[in-house]
């Protein structure tokens, strides 16, 4: 499962690189996609929500501090971002409010949020990429 999320995760980077370099055709004027983009990124960030969390304890009870602090870390952005736009539904809804109005409601800015998130799903693929590294190495050197 970590494995396609990676992949929805790499997806959302092309997209949003590709609508960049074309000025917005690929997702800002492009409706479907835009759904796609969203769907495909919301799974990719919470299926990894667990598995970072797993990985963290497992790097903590086999001693391996450095991982152990990075996949917390990862973790907490992850929560994070998870707890915050959960937040924002949750007023939107409770006080009938358009989300614009519910960005309000919210202790950080919307670009800070944006950023946090970014940086999440890009040390996502960072560290899928290094535990596939890792299992390469470890094959040749067998």
């Amino acid at each position: 499962m970590a494995s396609l999320s990676v992949l929805f995760l790499a997806f959302g980077l092309i997209a949003s690189m590709a609508n960049v370099l074309t000025k917005g055709s690929v997702l800002t004027d492009n409706l479907a996609m835009q759904r796609i983009w969203a769907w495909t990124q919301c799974i990719a960030i919470d299926v990894n929500v667990v598995g970072m969390i797993i990985r963290t304890c497992r790097y903590y009870s086999e001693g391996e501090r450095v991982k152990s602090l990075l996949h917390a870390f990862l973790s907490a952005f992850l929560l994070f971002t998870a707890a915050i736009v959960s937040n924002i539904e949750s007023v939107q809804q409770t006080l009938n409010l358009t989300l614009d109005a519910a960005y309000g409601h919210v202790f950080l800015p919307v670009e800070a949020l944006i950023w946090i998130r970014s940086l999440a799903i890009v040390l996502l693929i960072v560290a899928h990429a290094l535990r596939h590294a890792r299992f390469i190495l470890s094959l040749r050197r067998s």
